[in-house]
């Protein structure tokens, strides 16, 4: 998970930045790059070979005996992967970094946030939609909102980064709240379920 969070100036423009903590995806994992990379291997099953011994002559009288044995060692596959499981993976693949946060209104005036950000999805896989958790703290550090937001990821290609919003309807930021935007982790299969993007999973 990455967790972006940045201070909104009286410009209301990203006066601050910062990483807080970067997760990346399932089990079982590799590391083959300088960050935390996976592969799953659903339905793989590797077999591996071993050649293990040969024996030779055995007394005078008898005759020679070459004696050859091959071990065959069997890896045996590990558990497919869940549809609970791909949609964790896919959403720990996009990366978001958040560009600025505005007060505005709507017709009706009422309040409003909107939260500029750009997504990146950094799998092969495309995913339909993102459903984004929005956080706003006050300058004394409490918390004042905790929203769930979806981002609609149809029109975007993976590997491509793309500038987006979030609206939050009913709140008004103030100049010296702090924004924080997050994709959440460790959400329980039930809530991974209720997540709109699990309907883009292939069935």
């Amino acid at each position: 998970m990455r967790s972006l969070v940045f201070l909104r100036g009286p410009a209301g423009n990203t006066s601050r930045s910062e990483n807080c903590e970067e997760m990346r995806d399932v089990l079982p994992e590799s590391r083959s790059r300088g960050r935390s990379t996976s592969r799953i291997y659903g339905g793989a099953c590797c077999t591996s070979f071993a050649i293990c011994s040969r024996a030779g002559v055995f007394g005078r009288a008898s005759k020679l005996l070459a004696l050859s044995f091959l071990v065959l060692t069997v890896v045996g596959c590990g558990p497919r992967e869940t549809p609970e499981q791909h949609l964790t993976r896919l959403r720990r693949a996009h990366d978001i970094v958040p560009t600025g946060a505005a007060a505005i209104r709507d017709a009706e005036g009422n309040p409003r946030m909107v939260v500029d950000m750009r997504v990146t999805n950094q799998s092969a896989e495309p995913l339909g939609h993102l459903t984004i958790l929005v956080r706003v703290e006050g300058i004394d550090g409490a918390e004042k909102l905790s929203h769930q937001a979806t981002l609609d990821l149809t029109k975007t290609r993976p590997g491509v980064g793309v500038q987006l919003a979030a609206l939050v309807d009913g709140f008004e930021l103030a100049e010296d709240d702090m924004v924080t935007v997050e994709v959440e982790d460790g959400l329980s299969d039930e809530a991974l379920r209720d997540l709109p993007e699990f309907a883009d999973l292939p069935q």
